[in-house]
């Protein structure tokens, strides 16, 4: 068969072995029903392989035999070689792709948008591509889509996010059509492109989802609301339907379930609390890197081998806690989830900083605002109580020094003993807080003792049975003197003191006058006595130690009608 198409070359070319018999049958064929015959087949040129297009006629002699037949051949090596390259570009590659007629109608539609909508190329080549599968729903996508070819028909390069029929679903793909033009700038060929971008939109709206779910973090007052709040949003912006939060407990050391979605109470009920060491939970809660869980079965750590939970997805709360998501679907979570969620959970924790950073300050204030109530008592009591004894001690000095009269010196004196009791009372209001040192055995008849030595007693007594107490010697010597200051000076010289050990506790009691019921009840308040000549400061001291050492008092009538002061230590 004479060639043509590979001039100066015709003697080095040879076919492939495998092309030989499939160009045979082509011939035979060709001979046998006097028809033209086409065939493509690879030959070798020196090194180099071609592709070879050949037709061929056969030649009938006048009886109507064939006599020869004739034949062109052209190289189609580069041709062949630019339909591969299209066909790698254009069906290789995840971006949906094809081709347009200027007014509309689709000439080719690439192997990745056909699987996208589950159709044949049949189903769509030759149709307006708005009147296409994908672009059948919603109406607003068909008239968005017809304007669009519009555009694109004019020369306008158009792009856009656009709602499309899959095979199963609906997508949000990112969506663009380019024009493209001849050398006389006229629309010839239209190229739609679409991506698939679902995904990462529904992503977006957990983000933004998540930046809203902040918001109503920040208004929660309590650990607890932060829980239920964080729950609530890993349901409606992450999608994890079945949810719980562990926090954190001091006290048990445990993670704690504070807050749960309805879907767990459906799966697995009441939730456990996960001690030291016992779970995946806890080993995760430890380790704090957010995990997902394939499949629970495969774990030696899993809490409940029977559980209908397969899979789960865990995010750490820092110090805090944990949040635990589950599903009955293995392999339900991704690393899409995980990062999600670990926002989620970051957020979680900021919060839970500042309410515990909250907490903290509001703890010192308060304890600020007590210590500048004990100054502002100290300074007011200062400022008035000691008025009157210095102003009594500064007129009979002046008396003492124009008259002589020692007589004067008696009432200094007393003026200025008063003056040392009142001090002493209100140092100790301004100093009793919390105790230095507790001391588990200390015996209460020798700080009486010691307490006694410090107030001017007369011919007052003191019986002690002894017992031991666990308080900070110092405070219960300061708030023993305050009580045998107060009987003195309300049960008079001769009242007697009595102190001994009650079950949890101790008792100081005197034959002093009774107090009655409506005393009682404010006898502690800071300022409030009694007395003509008593500051009010002592039961106040005494109160506040007893409440440093977390003593509950109660005051009642001893058998001889005097006043009985019980101390009870805690269970």
């Amino acid at each position: 068969m004479p060639t043509k198409g590979l001039p100066g070359r015709t003697r080095s070319v040879r076919r492939q072995h495998r092309d030989r018999s499939r160009v045979r049958e082509t011939l035979k064929t060709a001979i046998e029903t006097d028809t033209l015959c086409s065939e493509e087949f690879r030959v070798r040129d020196g090194e180099l392989m071609r592709w070879v297009e050949a037709y061929g006629e056969v030649q009938l002699d006048e009886n109507g035999m064939p006599t020869q037949m004739i034949g062109i051949a052209r190289d189609i090596t580069e041709t062949k070689e630019q339909a591969r390259r299209y066909e790698a570009i254009f069906n290789q590659i995840y971006q949906f792709t094809g081709l347009l007629e200027p007014d509309g109608t689709l000439i080719e539609a690439n192997d990745t948008a056909l699987e996208f909508g589950g159709i044949s190329r049949e189903d769509v080549l030759g149709k307006k591509v708005w009147n296409a599968h994908w672009f059948r729903i919603p109406d607003e996508t068909q008239q968005q889509t017809k304007a669009d070819v519009q555009w694109a028909a004019k020369g306008e390069f158009v792009r856009r996010e656009l709602e499309v029929q899959g095979a199963n679903s609906t997508s949000i793909i990112d969506f663009s059509i380019r024009p493209i033009t001849d050398e006389d700038d006229t629309v010839v060929l239209l190229i739609p492109e679409g991506q698939d971008i679902t995904h990462r939109k529904e992503r977006e709206q957990q983000i933004k989802g998540l930046n809203h779910a902040i918001e109503d973090l920040l208004a929660a007052d309590t650990k607890q609301e932060v829980a239920e709040i964080g729950v609530g949003a890993a349901r409606t912006i992450l999608g994890l339907k079945a949810n719980a939060i562990h926090l954190f407990d001091d006290e048990s050391d445990a993670l704690v379930p504070v807050a749960k979605t309805p879907a767990v109470d459906e799966l697995v009920g009441d939730l456990p609390t996960f001690v030291d060491n016992d779970s995946i939970v806890w080993r995760v809660f430890t380790k704090g890197t957010a995990t997902a869980i394939d499949d629970l079965r495969d774990d030696p750590e899993v809490y409940n081998q029977e559980t209908p939970i397969l899979s789960e997805l865990h995010l750490p709360l820092g110090e805090y806690g944990i949040l635990i998501a589950g599903s009955t679907t293995p392999s339900e979570f991704d690393d899409q989830d995980v990062v999600v969620g670990e926002l989620l959970a970051a957020h979680i924790v900021l919060v839970l900083d500042e309410l515990t950073h909250d907490q903290q300050l509001r703890e010192r204030e308060e304890e600020l605002r007590q210590q500048n109530e004990r100054l502002n008592q100290f300074a007011s009591m200062v400022s008035h109580d000691l008025r009157s004894p210095l102003s009594i001690a500064l007129g009979y000095l002046e008396q003492y020094q124009e008259t002589g009269a020692e007589s004067n010196l008696e009432t200094v004196d007393e003026a200025l003993v008063r003056m040392q009791e009142l001090l002493a009372d209100l140092t100790g209001l301004a100093r009793h807080d919390v105790p230095n040192e507790i001391d588990t055995h200390v015996f209460l008849n020798d700080v009486s003792q010691a307490a006694w030595k410090m107030v001017t007693t007369r011919s007052a007594s003191l019986s002690v049975v002894d017992y031991t107490v666990a308080a900070d010697r110092s405070q219960l010597q300061a708030l023993l003197e305050n009580l045998f200051r107060n009987a003195v000076n309300h049960g008079g010289e001769d009242v007697s003191v009595r102190a001994g050990p009650l079950k949890n506790g101790f008792y100081v009691e005197d034959t002093s006058d009774e107090i009655l019921p409506t005393d009682r009840e404010n006898m502690f308040d800071h300022g409030y006595t009694t007395g003509d000549d008593g500051s009010g400061i002592g039961l106040t001291v005494v109160s506040q130690i007893a409440e440093a050492h977390n003593w509950s008092i109660t005051i009642t009538e001893n058998t001889e009608g005097g006043v009985r002061f019980e101390f009870y230590e805690p269970n």
